[in-house]
């Protein structure tokens, strides 16, 4: 059985291995009564947010004043840091679409404010949460996995985030050392793997459009000749909407990763450690950066889908999967809804980032 912090551990021991010695804060949300989520987080950083944004039809009231309970609304008393890394997934169809725009729009602030936040894509291909699906006939959610139209996660499918896919090595007899060309890396593919079923969380929103900086790299892969066929009988048949915003943006490694929990070594798998390792990188760049007097590097997207591509080698074998379709959005040249741009070199990427105001 999984320790039931083999998540938190996850996504700590690798961001603290990778930055030390820079500081990582933990982020806790909820008590022993009330299960908290995101909105819970972002109205600790605004107080304007705090007062007029929460949904109690979605998000915990505080103060709990249950005995025990955590009592402080703790409304916008805290500072954000400059990279925030969120491993969790929602549906977005569990949502309102009024509930989701604004909490989008509360990480466009974000990174207005000098924050970059970076999400996890989900680890079950085109269903999310709880293995879901949604209903071909009454739209309600489902939860075996098996049947039903494509449900993109939230906030993965927010397009003012940095959302990470999922890749994995593809096994060789060779030797790999460090180097630096692509050649001198381990080939990869897309995360897929069959016991547990996961593959790389992907798809696009049904709630937002696609953003300007991912027109261009979205039509190309819709009108890519050998899947055009495949990708319009889905979208016709309801299963995605090719005008949403698609997502993963990136990609890692996320399978076999190691975690230490209770005691013992965990392999695990996952997008879970995906975005953290990406988060860590970005936050050496701004540590890096800010070492010589620049600022943070904000809000990431646009650059990644234009310069920064020069740092990003293309995934471009593997699929993943959800909902009944074993094959269901491909990885393939240039963007995809299952690697983003494909993964990222951390010298390539510090270079192009240091060479900026």
């Amino acid at each position: 059985m999984w320790p039931f912090n083999l998540e938190s551990n996850l996504d700590h021991e690798y961001a603290m291995s990778l930055i030390s010695p820079l500081p990582v804060t933990n982020i806790q949300v909820g008590d022993q009564f009330l299960s908290s989520n995101l909105n819970t987080m972002l109205a600790a950083f605004s107080k304007e947010y705090c007062l007029t944004s929460l949904d109690p039809n979605f998000d915990p009231v505080y103060p709990n004043t249950r005995p025990g309970g955590y009592n402080s609304s703790d409304c916008g008393v805290y500072d954000p840091p400059s990279v925030i890394s969120v491993s969790y997934v929602y549906n977005e169809a569990t949502f309102s679409e009024g509930y989701l725009r604004r909490q989008c729009l509360e990480y466009l602030r974000l990174g207005l404010r000098g924050v970059s936040v970076i999400v996890s894509s989900g680890d079950i291909g085109t269903s999310h949460q709880g293995n879901s699906c949604i209903d071909t006939n009454s739209g309600n959610i489902t939860t075996n996995g098996t049947d039903g139209h494509f449900t993109p996660g939230f906030p993965a499918s927010c397009p003012w985030v940095t959302t990470v896919g999922g890749t994995q090595l593809i096994p060789t007899n060779s030797t790999w050392k460090n180097g630096t060309s692509w050649n001198s890396f381990p080939p990869e593919t897309a995360f897929s793997i069959s016991d547990p079923p996961s593959s790389s969380g992907g798809g696009y929103s049904r709630v937002f459009k696609t953003p300007f900086y991912q027109h261009s790299a979205s039509r190309s892969y819709l009108n890519q000749p050998s899947l055009q066929s495949h990708l319009w009988n889905l979208s016709t048949a309801g299963y995605f909407n090719p005008r949403g915003r698609g997502f993963p943006d990136i990609s890692a490694v996320a399978n076999d990763v190691v975690a230490y929990s209770n005691g013992k070594l965990w392999r695990d798998a996952g997008t879970s450690a995906s975005a953290p390792v990406f988060a860590s990188m970005v936050a050496l760049i701004n540590n890096a950066r800010q070492a010589v007097g620049k600022s943070p590097v904000e809000f990431l997207n646009p650059f990644l889908y234009g310069v920064g591509k020069k740092a990003l080698r293309d995934v471009k074998t593997g699929w993943n999967s959800g909902c009944g379709v074993t094959q269901a959005f491909a990885a393939s040249d240039g963007w995809d809804p299952v690697t983003g741009l494909g993964t990222p070199d951390f010298s390539r990427l510090l270079e192009l980032y240091m060479s900026l105001p």
